[in-house]
């Protein structure tokens, strides 16, 4: 029978759901782990009896969404398909304001010398298993 497993990490608290298909509803909540948040998953997982083949898993992390509020993140790179590097600095053109004279965009999260595209795509067929890849070739 399969659930839907939701799963907040948070900077002091991990937080889990499960529903079951009739609608039974189980919540565990156990310390957080900042050095290790995987063992804290696993700890919450245990108390609602463990993973099940078929499960959903919804995760998010309020950590990650700290970071991005306070600005305290890392230097990342975004490896993407070729011609989509710059997607994340475009967007949705969605905005707050729309007849802002003046709109101020945020930095973008991933600076664009940091942005990488490749060209190729790969999957797992959903039969065999095996990779499948697709490569574009150069336009230059």
């Amino acid at each position: 029978m399969a659930r839907t497993i939701g799963i907040d990490t948070g900077g002091t608290f991990t937080d889990l759901v499960t529903i079951e298909e009739g609608g039974t509803l189980h919540v565990a909540k156990t310390p957080s782990t900042p050095s290790d948040p995987g063992s804290a998953v696993v700890r919450a997982l245990d108390m609602v009896g463990g993973a099940r083949r078929g499960d959903r898993v919804v995760h998010g992390t309020t950590v990650a969404l700290n970071a991005l509020l306070t600005g305290n993140v890392p230097k990342v790179a975004l490896v993407t398909n070729e011609g989509f590097q710059d997607l994340v600095e475009i967007g949705r053109q969605e905005r707050p304001s729309i007849y802002a004279l003046h709109p101020v965009k945020p930095a973008p999260l991933v600076e664009r010398e940091q942005r990488f595209g490749i060209a190729q795509r790969s999957w797992p067929d959903p039969v065999t298993g095996e990779i499948v890849e697709v490569r574009t070739p150069n336009r230059d």
